[in-house]
């Protein structure tokens, strides 16, 4: 589900969304029963992607790309066409375990070691304040 409004840099296409419509966007594919592949970008993930074809294939197949760094949001401007503002991951991440937490959505969290994992969900159970 990519939307109509993309801005591209560097042949990235990047949604054009404040952190809410993400989270919107999310539970509307949530409620439409489809699986969501969200991907940040800074400067950084960019320039390694002009050469790793895997994280290239990767973030250009997700449903939403945000400007997860301040970079883009600037270059965005250079270039003409504004995106509307940096899109945090880690604040996204922490307000999207808050929608899920509100909705009664399961989530999983993968990618670190048992005792890292288990310390991420206590601090996400003991903070579920929604935070835009």
């Amino acid at each position: 589900m990519k939307s109509n409004i993309l801005i591209n840099i560097l042949g990235i296409s990047i949604d054009n969304l404040t952190p809410l419509e993400v989270l919107n966007r999310v539970q509307k594919t949530i409620n439409n029963n489809q699986q969501v592949h969200l991907e940040g970008v800074n400067a950084s993930k960019i320039v390694d992607m002009q050469h790793d074809k895997v994280l290239y294939d990767s973030v250009v197949n997700s449903s939403i790309i945000t400007p997860d760094g301040q970079s883009i949001v600037w270059a965005s401007k250079m270039l003409g066409k504004p995106l509307k503002e940096r899109v945090a991951g880690i604040d996204l991440m922490h307000n999207l375990v808050t929608l899920a937490h509100e909705k009664k959505h399961t989530i999983y969290l993968l990618g670190a070691k048992q005792q890292v994992v288990e310390k991420a969900a206590a601090r996400f159970k003991k903070n579920t304040i929604l935070q835009l």
